[in-house]
């Protein structure tokens, strides 16, 4: 993870000056089998982008940055909180529609640390009892992760920003055998300086 940050501060501090930085709030809820058990988690993320042309002659950009994502659900009488920081790097294609209105897709990778998997036991007339399963498991999860990401980014009247993507892990999180990555879907507003 620390490899991945100095990468993307490299290059970023060699990219031009005429940058951008914003600060985007999404819904971002996620899908994950933890043996054998589907879980569909709700999900919200807070990320803080920089974007940066690449050329001044090509409408490609690099973005990277810092976000927060955090997931919860409750099955049955059970609250599972889930919560990672991750450091994004994406290449952006801008497409001009109107001279207020620009469309960027974009795909890259991210590196993700898990900072909180806990589960919270509800039993009636019982005070509830909250387990930290990476403490107590720790042989059992990969808490750095890495994967990919394609989205769409609409630009509106150059500082609104709405932001669709997909996401998905290379490799599980939890290490059972029958477990799956991760893979979410994000709807976000952002406002761009």
């Amino acid at each position: 993870m620390k490899k991945i940050l100095l990468v993307v501060i490299l290059l970023l501090s060699t990219i031009s000056a005429n940058a951008q930085i914003s600060i985007t709030a999404a819904y971002k809820p996620s899908i994950f089998k933890s043996e054998g058990e589907i879980i569909i988690q709700n999900g919200v993320s807070l990320n803080v982008l920089y974007k940066a042309a690449i050329s001044d002659h090509i409408p490609l950009s690099i973005q990277s940055g810092l976000g927060f994502h955090y997931m919860f659900n409750k099955i049955m009488r059970n609250d599972l909180h889930f919560s990672n920081i991750y450091i994004p790097v994406n290449i952006a294609y801008k497409f001009d529609i109107k001279p207020s209105f620009s469309i960027y897709p974009y795909a890259g990778i991210y590196g993700r640390y898990v900072i909180q998997y806990e589960k919270t036991k509800r039993k009636v007339q019982q005070p509830p009892v909250t387990t930290d399963l990476l403490k107590q498991y720790p042989d059992k999860f990969n808490r750095t992760l890495i994967g990919s990401q394609l989205g769409l980014m609409l630009d509106i009247h150059k500082h609104f920003r709405i932001d669709i993507s997909y996401g998905f892990d290379f490799y599980k999180f939890n290490k059972g055998t029958y477990s799956s990555a991760l893979q979410s879907l994000s709807i976000g507003l952002g406002y761009t300086f």
